[in-house]
């Protein structure tokens, strides 16, 4: 497993953590899929031109019964627990990594991150192909009913109510239904 590297506490994002992340999501995907329809780990740009031109031509199951099956399906050893966890963790570190990419002054992707950006939108485009959806609620008014997990309250000066000030990390749900449940600091607003 390779060194995290950290600077200032974070972790910093390199094009290879962008590459084990996609390569974890394509190993849980693969325990899904027949073995005549395997995706290949990507090492090289060849491999993940490779990978993207595959998932194009892919199409959308809609309905498991009218698919016709080339061999027959073996039963798999992994519970559904251990796939949406693998699956919520990678969304969350895809998430981690596109925060990484983008220059928080101006919310456009980092220069030197441009290349490797489109790689983790296409995580993201993938998720969202099979009903995964991350959610940061940063800058949305907080409410006690909401299915986050609160770190911290702090007081934020030019606040008038209670607003998600940051997110440690989002909320991800399958197909409507709630898989992680976020991590957030809420500001409140300062006493007078």
């Amino acid at each position: 497993m390779p060194k995290i590297k950290r600077k200032n506490g974070e972790t910093t994002l390199s094009a290879r953590n962008a590459v084990e992340t996609l390569n974890d999501l394509l190993r849980v995907v693969n325990k899904l899929l027949p073995e005549s329809s395997k995706l290949i780990p990507v090492s090289t740009p060849k491999d993940l031109f490779a990978l993207r031109q595959r998932i194009k031509g892919l199409s959308p199951i809609t309905d498991v019964k009218t698919v016709k099956r080339e061999a027959p399906v073996r039963q798999l050893d992994v519970d559904m627990k251990t796939v949406i966890s693998a699956l919520s963790n990678i969304a969350t570190n895809a998430w981690r990594a596109r925060n990484k990419m983008i220059d928080s002054d101006n919310g456009e992707t980092k220069e030197e991150m441009k290349r490797v950006y489109r790689h983790i939108e296409a995580q993201f485009d993938t998720l969202s192909q099979i009903g995964i959806e991350v959610r940061d609620l940063r800058g949305r008014p907080y409410d006690a009913g909401m299915a986050l997990k609160v770190i911290s309250f702090e007081p934020q000066p030019g606040l008038s109510k209670d607003e998600v000030v940051e997110t440690i990390k989002p909320t991800v749900t399958w197909n409507g239904k709630l898989i992680q449940m976020g991590e957030v600091i809420v500001g409140t607003p300062q006493s007078k």
